[in-house]
């Protein structure tokens, strides 16, 4: 059985804002129990500083669109920089979504980006895999 703790429960950027209510309650039913609760594809839709504000969120998932060029496009990085600076101002940690190469690694190393996910850390692998490197830590 896994802990809690270890489970990340996802909601995207664009989920109906007449939904909120309903998916208040069950995230907060969630971090009750101990789940953390992610925000995926941030940035990429139009109310995400609505969900920062009024739900449970423990991390910031970056979308992809920022990282694909953040290392020769000084809006993507200055946008980035910016969203990793208010996530830690908040208390939340950050993914950054789509790194594929060494230098998008570097530049959000640079920038204080907690974890990184994209194909240069590991292809997307078989659902028995997984359950490997929580056995063997």
């Amino acid at each position: 059985m896994i802990p809690q703790d270890c489970l990340v429960f996802e909601i995207t950027e664009s989920i109906s804002i007449h939904q909120i209510d309903s998916i208040l309650g069950t995230l907060n039913d969630l971090k009750k129990i101990g789940v953390r609760v992610a925000i995926d594809d941030f940035g990429k839709g139009y109310s995400a500083l609505n969900y920062l504000k009024h739900f449970p969120i423990d991390i910031l998932k970056i979308d992809k669109c920022f990282i694909k060029d953040i290392n020769v496009d000084e809006r993507d990085a200055v946008i980035t920089q910016a969203m990793i600076n208010m996530a830690h101002g908040m208390g939340l940690k950050v993914i950054a979504e789509g790194v594929e190469t060494v230098r998008q690694l570097e530049c959000l190393k640079h920038l204080r980006c907690d974890m990184m996910q994209g194909h240069l850390i590991s292809r997307p692998l078989p659902a028995k895999i997984p359950s490997r490197f929580l056995e063997h830590p």
